[in-house]
């Protein structure tokens, strides 16, 4: 597993070298894909109460911040809690911030951002052309306490 300081220097570095970084992996045997990494770390941001699961409403302050109109949010929801927990574990949480960033494509793209399906996602995925979530307040290359809005130092 990537730390969230691991990852945040692998990042730089591929950025440094002219690599996006975005859908790099991390080594080769079955490392996380570092949008995957990112959005590990910013599970707990998430997880206001720190009990392992983002409930509705933890998910709605934190995806809110994507800028996306509710029902592509709650299209997020849809296609990440497949077993209707009524919560999103960290894997859940991963599929829910990918869901989102191909939202957030396909609006500029001029496309529908709520017809999201899991096809489009698994292709997106395949072919290595999904970006990262934009969440405002938060910076993926400094995936880790530089995103506590908290932190002074």
């Amino acid at each position: 597993v990537v730390s969230c300081h691991t990852h945040t220097a692998l990042t730089r570095l591929a950025r440094k070298r002219g690599g996006g970084g975005e859908r790099e992996r991390e080594g080769e045997s079955g490392a996380m894909a570092s949008d995957e990494a990112v959005y590990r770390c910013w599970f707990p941001l998430a997880d206001e109460d720190g009990d392992k699961r983002v409930t509705g409403a933890d998910a709605v302050k934190f995806f809110s911040r994507s800028g996306l109109p509710k029902e592509v949010l709650a299209r997020a929801w849809q296609l990440s809690d497949v077993n209707r927990q009524g919560y999103l574990g960290v894997e859940q949480f991963v599929k829910a911030l990918r869901v989102i960033a191909l939202a957030q494509q396909r609006a500029q793209q001029g496309l529908d951002p709520a017809q999201v399906t899991n096809e489009a996602l698994e292709e997106a995925l395949g072919s290595g052309t999904l970006g990262m979530a934009v969440l405002q307040g938060l910076d993926p290359a400094a995936s880790g306490a530089s995103n506590n809005p908290f932190d002074l130092g």
